[in-house]
């Protein structure tokens, strides 16, 4: 005879209602009820939506799980458009970084990783008059920002003097000294 899966009452379908899961489990609606569902709402759609593993854990653990579930993907993809990984894309996303400004540190990434430094190492985070700092360990490798109107890099290893830049395929004329100033900061 059946029995439910999260209270192993007996029965199922026959003498107590229940809901059928996606993974052919048997919930009562008593459970059901308990974990936060509405059975008699979901009676036709659970069994094509839901499996034990989605709902025991309750209703809003579920949703909270989906949610995260697509807010990851999401930023997968948008860190993709940049080729960047997600924790640099999520870092210059929490410093309202520009897309140039994206553009930019993808193009660092990549001289980097050509050289055979580690961008993972990298971490980001807004710096003074809106511009961003690329660090390691809270040392400083390069600060840059690029707007509208403003476009400039620094090495800060080198000095304080700010370097003019059209944009991202200017990077690939300073790779050696990023490297410089990657190497310097480790």
């Amino acid at each position: 005879m059946a029995k439910c899966i999260r209270c192993g009452r007996s029965g199922m379908g026959v003498l107590h209602q229940a809901i059928k899961l996606k993974d052919k489990n048997l919930i009562c609606f008593k459970c059901y009820k308990e974990l936060g569902f509405e059975p008699w709402k979901d009676m036709t759609t659970a069994p094509l939506m839901y499996t034990w593993d989605d709902i025991k854990d309750g209703k809003e653990e579920m949703e909270g799980r989906r949610l995260g579930d697509l807010i990851r993907r999401t930023n997968q993809a948008e860190a993709a458009k940049y080729n960047l990984g997600v924790r640099h894309y999520k870092e210059l996303e929490a410093a309202g970084a520009s897309t140039s400004e994206m553009r930019i540190m993808s193009a660092i990434c990549a001289v980097l990783d050509d050289e055979g430094c580690d961008p993972d190492a990298l971490e980001i985070s807004l710096g003074p008059n809106n511009s961003l700092m690329v660090m390691i360990d809270g040392v400083v490798v390069v600060q840059y920002r690029s707007d509208k109107d403003v476009k400039w890099i620094m090495l800060p290893n080198e000095s304080e003097e700010k370097i003019r830049i059209t944009g991202p395929a200017k990077i690939n004329t300073l790779a050696s000294r990023i490297v410089q100033a990657y190497r310097a900061a480790i």
